[in-house]
């Protein structure tokens, strides 16, 4: 009687390794592995052990108690061995538990046609029992080793939404729910019909091809989110080019009248009326005609755009210092421009008006022969959170941003140039170097250097 037991213990495990050797390929085929073999192995060890503790404990090896903890057995070993947030990996254990579960069911249809008996009296003879569990269980090893094999040329699944998990985890639920009715519709046949095999076996094929694209789902709805954001961006871009063009054309205007002033406070001064030269001073500095024109750099794109973000940090109390010579010779185009200057100063703007207490900005462009040092400067409460080396934006809607930093580091890499983050001592800093002459862009590992204290 012990020496039967034994036997049966051992068919069980080995029926049970099958299974989990399955799931294993399984989890190979969808994420990439981040731990070392060893520890790969002893993972699988203990999932078998738990896996083996749920089938023989009389309490939780009856359906759906059994399903729940299979799947959270195999979520918590994928997380630990793989790579991937934890929500689409426990999407990928519910997919792979419905696709055995179906292929099991198929399996015992298509052993009890073989033998000719109802599956109830297949269960009650051990011996019975175990060949069709075996059998069951290596048409599973099977199809998933050829899932594996197939697999190995699909991009690996990294994150899924609350949505997508929510509208995917539909099916396979269905799926179950499915399969239970087979069950129990087919419990005394002695030859269960064909239509319940193909049934099950669609089940199968469904649920593989539906966890197969699952990366191409979320691939493309994030693609989808890019696209509303770069559309947004474009939109952004293009207010912005309309609104520096119109503050370039007031900005000749007032450089005209400015030179008229300049005119008229020098004669007054050569007539030594010092009195009537202060009194026009304070006049059309009242009018505000000195502060709109803190820059000049020769340049009427920098101009326009850095007077333009001047004017609109002042109505937020923001203090904003420039360092800047003559730009005649900026080497990036106009359109670079507005992207590279404008993105800059409005993520320091953002930062600062939020701050409470000293709200500070400092730009430096320095214009020589041999390159061009850009650097924008703004104070901050505590550092940004990075992600590749770059902030993330923390506005409530992350589509319409997170952009503008991208397209910087993009259009500075056309020009062989890098952009080196320092987050030190309340200051944030973004600066970089523009050589002149012809150098090969930057490798993509190099694009970006970033240094934190």
């Amino acid at each position: 009687m012990g020496g039967r037991f034994m036997i049966e213990q051992i068919s069980l495990l080995t029926v049970d390794l099958i299974g989990h050797i399955s799931c294993l390929l399984l989890c190979t085929a969808l994420f990439r592995r981040t731990c070392a073999k060893r520890q790969l192995v002893l993972a699988f060890l203990g999932t078998l052990a738990a896996g083996y503790l749920i089938t023989v404990v009389p309490v939780i090896r009856e359906f759906p108690i059994k399903a729940i903890l299979l799947v959270m057995v195999f979520t918590v070993f994928c997380h630990a061995c793989y790579e991937g947030k934890i929500l689409t990996q426990c999407l990928c254990a519910v997919f792979s538990y419905v696709i055995m579960l179906a292929l099991d069911t198929a399996a015992i249809f298509l052993f009890c046609n073989w033998v000719g008996m109802p599956r109830e009296q297949i269960f009650a003879d051990p011996q019975l029992y175990m060949i069709c569990a075996l059998f069951s269980y290596i048409v599973i090893f099977v199809v998933s080793f050829a899932i594996w094999r197939f697999a190995q040329s699909w991009t690996k699944i990294e994150k899924i939404s609350v949505s997508g998990f929510l509208a995917m985890l539909v099916f396979p639920l269905v799926s179950l729910g499915t399969i239970t009715f087979l069950f129990q519709v087919t419990a005394k046949d002695h030859s269960v019909s064909h239509w319940a095999i193909v049934n099950a076996l669609g089940l199968v094929a469904a649920n593989a091809v539906l966890m197969g694209l699952l990366h191409h789902i979320e691939q493309e709805a994030e693609e989808r989110k890019q696209n509303v954001a770069l559309q947004h961006q474009f939109e952004t871009q293009l207010e912005k080019t309309q609104v520096l063009l119109e503050a370039q054309t007031a900005q000749r205007k007032q450089t005209h009248d400015f030179k008229h002033h300049l005119s008229v406070l020098g004669g007054l001064l050569q007539e030594e009326n010092l009195a009537a030269a202060r009194q026009y001073l304070a006049e059309i500095s009242e009018t505000g005609q000195l502060d709109a024109l803190a820059v000049h750099s020769n340049n009427p794109v920098v101009d326009a755009i850095l007077n333009q973000k001047y004017a609109q940090a002042c109505e937020l109390g923001i203090q904003v210092d420039f360092a800047i010579n003559d730009l005649a010779e900026f080497p990036l185009s106009n359109k670079e421009t507005v992207v590279v200057l404008s993105n800059l100063l409005d993520n320091a703007i953002e930062a600062c008006k939020t701050q409470k207490g000293t709200r500070l900005i400092r730009v430096k462009i320095q214009c020589s022969e041999e390159k061009t040092i850009l650097s924008v400067m703004n104070t901050i409460d505590k550092a940004p959170v990075m992600e590749n080396g770059l902030p993330v934006t923390t506005k409530a809607d992350p589509l319409a941003h997170g952009y503008g930093l991208q397209n910087i580091v993009s259009i500075l890499a056309d020009h062989g140039a890098c952009p080196a983050i320092l987050c030190q001592d309340g200051w944030f800093q973004f600066s970089t170097v523009l050589f002149h002459q012809t150098i090969s862009p930057a490798p993509e590992h190099d694009q970006i250097t970033q240094k934190s204290l």
